[in-house]
């Protein structure tokens, strides 16, 4: 018997040993672990959650929500009824402050003056085919679009097309006269357009046109110098590869560096093996994957970003995502459901805000005829909104604020607090943690006199759908708020 212990004891640690190497116990930013919470506070909780009130780690960008826009599948029935349509209610909930426009690999076939509606198929190759082009109700013009913006009051982000005239007229010119002429339209017409991305993945295999970085940061310089002749305030996006300080970024900083304002990257979370297993062993949820071995969490890697520019004599370049989503999984089997993705997708806009992601877009609102689960709208059921419109809709409140400094007793509960200007505090905590969690947040002082509203997203008595409850019904002990986490849940306290 007392050998079996020992066996038992010997491979018990060798599992455990196993597990930190795999997944590292170091503390993330501003958690702590093994603090005696209890002691310290007369509270018996779980968790522990002390927030320093006085602190500022600069402000939320407002920009977190934003999504991309296909202007091939954004039909004018799905927008009718302005301002009351579906689509603008739902964007309004997520205050949806920047929409990427007309998309991703899209820009590289669109023409703004001249939009077909189809995905891929460019109006410049000599081969074009436009038989299949769509009626103008079918898709959403410059035009559609602004007017959306304006009902939001949210950024105009416009995508410039570098790829048709080198690859189809052999004549690069020919798109800078386009793009050119894009700029001076929105000038003149008021759009008030501040933002605009340089092509989409030029350093990709599939792209139309393929770049290297060298080869890009010549077009970046090329079409900044001419968007700036006509509006010398635009602010120019580029978009380069998931690895943040690989050789080829710093080969592209150092050739356009100058005229970039904000570096995007598109960030997948797991392609090929996505599943609820993995986000759950994820602690905190990491960039890492087969292609980029070195990946931190997001908040890390926006800090990464930010130091190798900085090196490079480039700190006034912002960092952001303009393609963000959790990836497909390896088959049906692996891929989360409703609920989980909801809440995994939660995670990732939480770590934005952490790490001072300056612009977001989700791709996408929806795409096509697809069903995809990944996606905001299931656009082969009439569009009926998945649960990810309701999770962002719950944080989106915490941007615009200061971002406060907190502690945590572990790492199963991820934080993130904000305090708008008018004083009110959002807490937002995702319990990642297979039981129910008593979580004491520790304000440093008394906050019994204060009123509390609470917003909890967890899954149903249906496995896989959700629901989001108000009866969490947070309490007070020795001037600390008390809330009672489930299992699995994402909650958003309102303090006032």
């Amino acid at each position: 018997m007392k050998l079996q212990t020992t066996v038992l004891f010997l491979l018990l640690g060798a599992f455990l040993q196993a597990c930190e190497q795999e997944y590292p116990t170091a503390p993330v930013v501003g958690v702590t672990t093994g603090t005696d919470e209890e002691t310290e506070t007369g509270v018996d909780a779980d968790i522990t959650v002390t927030v320093d009130l006085n602190s500022d780690n600069g402000r939320i960008s407002d920009m977190l929500t934003g999504v991309n826009l296909l202007y091939c599948f954004e039909r004018d029935a799905l927008w009718a009824g302005d301002p009351d349509s579906k689509m603008l209610n739902y964007l309004k909930r997520m205050k949806s402050g920047v929409l990427r426009y007309p998309g991703g690999k899209i820009v590289e076939a669109w023409h703004w003056d001249n939009p077909n509606g189809q995905f891929s198929q460019d109006s410049w190759n000599p081969a074009y085919n436009p038989s299949n082009d769509k009626a103008d109700t079918e898709f959403m013009d410059l035009e559609e679009y602004m007017a959306v913006v304006r009902e939001l009051n949210a950024e105009p982000l416009i995508g410039i097309n570098i790829t048709s005239g080198k690859k189809w007229k052999n004549d690069v010119q020919a798109s800078v006269a386009e793009a050119k002429a894009l700029v001076q339209h929105c000038v003149d017409n008021g759009y008030g357009v501040k933002y605009y991305y340089i092509g989409n993945e030029p350093y990709h295999t599939g792209a139309t046109l393929q770049l290297s970085a060298d080869e890009y940061g010549e077009e970046i310089n090329r079409f900044a110098a001419a968007i700036h002749e006509i509006d010398p305030d635009a602010q120019i996006v580029a978009n380069w590869d998931r690895n943040v300080t690989a050789a080829n970024m710093g080969k592209l900083l150092n050739k356009a560096g100058q005229n970039i304002d904000i570096m995007e990257i598109h960030w997948y979370w797991s392609w090929g093996t996505a599943s609820w297993d993995l986000w759950k062993s994820q602690i905190p949820m990491s960039a890492k994957n087969q292609w980029y071995t070195g990946g931190k969490p997001h908040y890390e890697e926006v800090q990464k970003f930010n130091e190798f520019a900085k090196k490079l004599g480039y700190d006034h370049i912002k960092f952001a995502s303009l393609e963000w989503n959790i990836a497909p999984s390896a088959n049906e089997q692996s891929t989360p459901n409703k609920f989980q993705m909801a809440l995994m997708q939660s995670e990732m806009l939480m770590q934005f805000m952490e790490g001072g992601l300056c612009m977001a877009t989700f791709w996408p609102l929806h795409y096509d005829n697809s069903s995809d689960i990944r996606y905001m709208l299931d656009a082969a059921n009439g569009y009926e909104p998945r649960y990810t419109i309701d999770v962002f809709a719950m944080i989106a409140p915490l941007q615009g604020g200061t971002l406060l400094s907190r502690t945590t007793t572990t790492r199963e509960l991820y934080t993130i607090v904000s305090k708008a200007d008018d004083g009110t505090i959002r807490v937002a905590m995702l319990n990642k943690n297979f039981a129910s969690r008593k979580c004491a947040l520790n304000f440093k002082e008394d906050f019994s006199g204060k009123t509390v509203s609470v917003e909890c997203f967890r899954e149903a008595a249906t496995a896989g759908e959700a629901q989001i409850t108000t009866d969490l019904e947070p309490t007070f002990e020795n001037g600390m708020l008390i809330v009672d986490m489930p299992s699995y849940s994402l909650a958003v306290l309102t303090i006032k």
